[in-house]
Order: structure tokens, then sequence, then C-alpha cells
């Protein structure tokens, strides 16, 4: 607060020139605050160690706008000393004044903004049990103003801490990965899965019929699921086709050891099978 007094022996008191330093000085004492704000952004899930480049940067910018102030601070002392104009000093005061402010609200921004962006994520990964890993992430980066690599990495170190907890399922499918909620995929397959032994084989557009869109994913990303993704069953070769079969009915089915053909061990009475079955 140099100068707010009139003792400062190139500020006038009361004045723009010496109350501005309240402001930015006020500003860095609420950026002091900094160990309150990484506890409530580990609540969400990021530890210290997962920002220490960030943590560093936001003090980087602290002792910077302090110095920056300082200048400030100096410049009509300097003009008065070694006889610099007046104007031109004051300028440049100002000028330094501005760098300090615009560096304080920058890493006031940055700060809060991380805090904002883990807290939505935690959100959304609670509320929203199937997510499109790529389109989220995009929209992530156009909310926040955080570098887009700094964002990436916080998205892909919070659902590797809930994939890792058995809480998150992820599949790579044809329009990018998908996220789901492991206790809702549970509940939505194992319904699924009983449908599957009411029959012993499926078509593509049967299986397609009963599936419907059970996860909520993109059409390819669904039709992708059902082809390599179901566990309760596999896609077995028939003379009539390409047909899904549950693990339930595995033991009813015959496999060529030469051609990999299946057919129905209960085949009918007059049916001759190949001695390779």
């Amino acid at each position: 607060m140099w100068g707010l007094d009139g003792k400062h022996i190139a500020l006038e008191a009361h004045t723009f020139d010496s109350v501005k330093f309240i402001l930015t000085t006020a500003l860095a004492g609420g950026l002091l605050a900094v160990p309150l704000q990484i506890k409530n952004i580990q609540q969400n899930g990021i530890t210290p160690e997962d920002i220490s480049k960030e943590i560093n940067g936001y003090y980087c910018c602290f002792y910077t706008a302090f110095c920056l102030m300082a200048c400030s601070a100096c410049a009509p002392l300097i003009a008065l000393q070694y006889d610099i104009s007046p104007s031109l000093m004051w300028w440049g005061g100002l000028l330094y004044w501005l760098a300090a402010l615009v560096t304080l609200l920058w890493a006031a921004s940055q700060i809060q903004a991380l805090k904002k962006l883990t807290c939505a994520i935690r959100q959304t990964l609670e509320e929203q049990p199937v997510l499109n890993s790529k389109s989220w992430l995009t929209s992530l980066q156009n909310d926040y103003s955080l570098p887009d690599s700094l964002t990436e990495r916080i998205w892909l170190t919070l659902i590797s801490q809930r994939i890792s907890r058995g809480e998150l399922r992820e599949f790579e499918l044809a329009d990018g990965n998908w996220l789901l909620d492991n206790a809702w995929y549970e509940r939505n397959m194992a319904g699924f899965n009983e449908k599957l032994r009411e029959s012993l084989s499926f078509t593509p557009d049967e299986l397609k019929t009963l599936f419907r869109n059970r996860l909520n994913l993109s059409p390819e990303a669904n039709d992708d699921f059902l082809d390599r993704c179901l566990d309760g069953g596999d896609w077995y070769p028939f003379s009539e086709g390409r047909r899904f079969v549950s693990f339930h009915h595995v033991d009813e089915l015959r496999i060529c050891a030469s051609c990999g053909l299946t057919e129905v061990h209960h085949a009918p009475e007059n049916h001759k099978p190949d001695p390779e079955w």
C-alpha cells in the first residue's frame, strides 16, 4: 500500500497511484488460500503430485506479480532520482502494475478452472452411466480455460482411477472409447444374458432386435459391441450363416474339426452327420 498515507516520497495519499496497490495486494492475499483450493481438488480424486507442475506455476505467477508490483511502486522514485520524465515513468509504472494484475488474475482463473474441471468430471462420472470418452473430453476442453493437454491428463487420471477400482468399464468401439458404469452395465447385461437362454441361436438381425440399444451407445458402437464384446456367448459359423449362441447352450453344438462349421448336436433322426464332426 505504497503512499496510501502520503508518506511515500513520490506518491500522493489516497490517489489512484497509491490506492491501486490495495487491489493487487488484496488479490494476492486471496491467492494465498491455494492450500484450501488444492484440498478441494483432492476431494475430486486428484493428488498434489498429479498437478505438481501446475502448483509450481501458480506460485511462480504469485511471486512474479509481487516483483511487478514492486517495479511499479518504484517507478516514481526512479523518475525523481534520475531526472527521468515523470509522465514516462508513470506510464511505465502503470504497465508494470497492469502486468501484475493480469498475472494474479490469470493464476486465480487457472486454479479455479482446475477445481471446477475436477468437480465436473467427478459429478459426470457419478451421474452418467454411459459416456463417449472422446466427445466428453472435447466438451471439457471447450468449456474450461485450461491447456488441452492438462484437461486430457486430468480426465485420463480420474477415469483410470475408477477403472482400476472396478467402478467403470471402458470399451474401444467403432466410434471411439466408451465408458460405462460397471454396476449399471452388470444389471443391464444380466437381463440380456437371461434372454439369450430362451433360444439356441440368433442371427445378427435377431440379436440386434433383442439387444436394441440396451447400453445407450451410438448405432455404430452398438453394432460393434454386438459383434465383438458380448460376454454371454459367442458367434459360430452355421451352414445357413453366422449365428450367436449363448454359452448356456454350447454343449448342444458340434463343431467340425477341419472346417470349423457348426451344427446342432440334437439333429433330426434322418440327418446323416459328417464323420469329421
